[in-house]
């Protein structure tokens, strides 16, 4: 009979440490989950970061290029003042040396 006592405690003792470690595992298993949501909601934040930072490059990148354009189509509009520029000032020296001729 005492056997059979200490048989009970002790399986009673086995039975409640079991239950003590089942706890903390469902308390970990809830700590990961919630740490899991956490690192979820962290990823989740930083790909939005990354979407906007994508999207304001892009937006740089086509201002960019349109300020190219415009620089280019300046630099194209110069040169072709300074061709007209100097074909005026051919034009007026022509004149000139006709005016000085026809006083000659």
């Amino acid at each position: 009979v005492k056997q059979a006592r200490q048989d009970r405690m002790d399986f009673e003792g086995l039975v409640n440490e079991l239950s003590s470690h089942l706890e903390e595992e469902r308390k970990q298993a809830e700590m990961f989950k919630g740490s899991n949501a956490e690192l979820q909601n962290y990823v989740t934040e930083l790909q939005e970061k990354l979407e906007r930072r994508n999207a304001l490059l892009e937006d740089a990148q086509a201002q960019l290029s349109a300020v190219t354009e415009e620089h280019e189509t300046g630099a194209r509009n110069a040169e072709q003042l300074r061709a007209v520029h100097i074909e005026v000032e051919q034009q007026l020296d022509e004149l000139t040396e006709e005016l000085q001729h026809e006083r000659a």
